[in-house]
């Protein structure tokens, strides 16, 4: 691994709430990759701990005694002291349903159980740089070969030069600001239109189709989740 990040990554706290087991596997895994973690069988126990250190993220189970891992979640995101920590779900539900309800909870993102380390590994990563950057002057992105400068509406792939629309760049500009955050069709309109907008599902998937195109190998960071909306995603292969 990158000896560079595993240093980083020295400082960075994760609280682990699942069940024993998986999370001594975790524990182990993520411990090797430098980072400091906390382990908790209980929404309650881990919440009673936030006031004493606040976590960088938090990976969190949803089959848990008492409170549930959606409302230890709600409580995470619902409370001024902790609102803005990412949390990435742990799930054996990777049905529609299931998933847009950990979103509508406020989660960042999730991986389904049996989960592959390097993936798991992978969101984690993004899931902090992105919360990271937030209060960080966004006017210029980057992400790979990939640039975006907000303060010129410039669009460069490699160094050259791409058109974009006014509605392409905003779109654009407002998921690669919020790398791996789950958007639904209607934030994204609200986003660059504002709520007065009429517009239906069908035209915001037109107009990330257009830009996908334009983005070429970089639009596949344009991720559709279906039933769900969209996210950019540097991490797809």
């Amino acid at each position: 691994m990158n000896f560079g990040w595993k240093m980083l990554m020295q400082s960075k706290k994760v609280f682990i709430i699942d069940e024993t087991e998986i999370v001594k596997t975790l524990s182990h895994s993520l411990k090797k990759e430098g980072f400091d973690t906390r382990s908790f069988s209980t929404g309650e126990e881990a919440l009673m701990y936030f006031d004493l250190g606040k976590p960088d993220l938090v990976l969190l189970g949803l089959m848990l005694p008492g409170m549930n891992g959606l409302d230890v979640c709600r409580k995470i995101k619902s409370s001024s002291k902790s609102w803005d920590i990412p949390v990435v779900i742990l799930t054996e539900r990777s049905h529609e349903l299931d998933v847009l309800n950990g979103f509508d909870a406020g989660a960042d993102d999730y991986v389904t159980k049996p989960y592959n380390e390097n993936i798991l590994l992978a969101r984690i990563k993004a899931a902090i740089r992105r919360t990271e950057r937030n209060g960080k002057d966004d006017n210029l992105i980057k992400v790979k070969g990939l640039e975006i400068n907000k303060e010129i509406h410039e669009v460069k792939i490699n160094g050259k030069n791409i058109f974009l629309t006014v509605s392409e760049f905003q779109a654009l500009h407002y998921l690669a600001s919020n790398i791996n955050r789950v958007f639904s069709r209607y934030q994204i309109v609200e986003a660059i239109k504002g709520n007065n907008y009429d517009v239906n599902d069908r035209s915001i998937d037109v107009l990330l189709g257009r830009l996908r195109k334009k983005l070429g190998i970089y639009g596949r960071y344009i991720e559709t989740i279906y039933g769900v909306g969209y996210r950019f995603n540097e991490n797809v292969e």
